[in-house]
């Protein structure tokens, strides 16, 4: 009976996710997008041998997808430094003033914003009329009564109406999917992050072996 043998190239026997939607994909692209990932100084064969998940695909097809990743992740990076380019000149060129047209402060930056999300997520906003919780933070204070008014209606529809566009279940998948993700490139990092340590401690004490001596003679004493 004579035996048979797998190649890495050769197609997996169950049919493998679409690479579009695959975690596979989004772990390598997760990865790629990190500079200081060690994939980008690693041989193809030697990514694709470096988790299961890659060798669902022939090795030649995530030859393909790794490249065309690579030259995807370039042009990402591109677009993403002219666009923080554009932005930071037009803040420089264009600095937005201290205050509103009408002499307000403005919502988005300042410490009640973040301070009003947490009254309406925790429920104190529900609990006090919106002139009386303004009354509760100096930093409701900065704003008129109105104003302030205004801007807890909207937080509180905004907190109300989220649930129904997200779905609580596809929110949850997402957030799963991405930990998994995430989970995958820590631990392949700290992996390679300690081989390394390793090698090197090795390397370190090779050098230091006082019983060696320059002529490296077998027969010398120690002493």
């Amino acid at each position: 009976m004579t035996a048979t043998t797998t190649t890495t190239n050769a197609a997996p026997s169950n049919k493998a996710t679409d690479w579009k939607v695959s975690k596979a994909k989004a772990y390598l692209l997760h990865s790629l997008m990190d500079d200081d990932s060690p994939f980008h100084s690693m041989a193809p064969e030697d990514i694709y041998k470096s988790w299961s998940g890659f060798r669902e695909y022939p090795l030649k097809n995530f030859k393909t997808n790794l490249n065309n990743l690579k030259a995807s992740v370039v042009k990402r990076k591109e677009v993403i430094k002219e666009d923080e380019r554009i932005f930071k000149f037009e803040q420089e060129r264009f600095p937005r003033k201290d205050t509103t047209t009408t002499g307000g402060l403005y919502w988005d930056k300042h410490p009640a914003n973040a301070l009003l999300r947490e009254d309406v997520k925790n429920g104190t906003a529900s609990l006090l009329k919106p002139m009386e919780l303004r009354t509760t933070k100096s930093a409701y204070q900065d704003f008129t009564v109105g104003t302030f008014c205004g801007h807890v209606h909207q937080e509180k529809r905004s907190q109300r109406e989220k649930p129904y566009w997200v779905p609580k279940r596809n929110k949850d998948a997402l957030a799963k999917y991405n930990k998994e993700v995430q989970e995958l490139k820590s631990e392949f990092d700290t992996a390679h992050a300690f081989r390394e340590d390793f090698d090197e401690m090795n390397k370190l004490f090779a050098n230091l072996n006082p019983y060696k001596d320059d002529d490296d003679d077998d027969d010398a004493s120690p002493c």
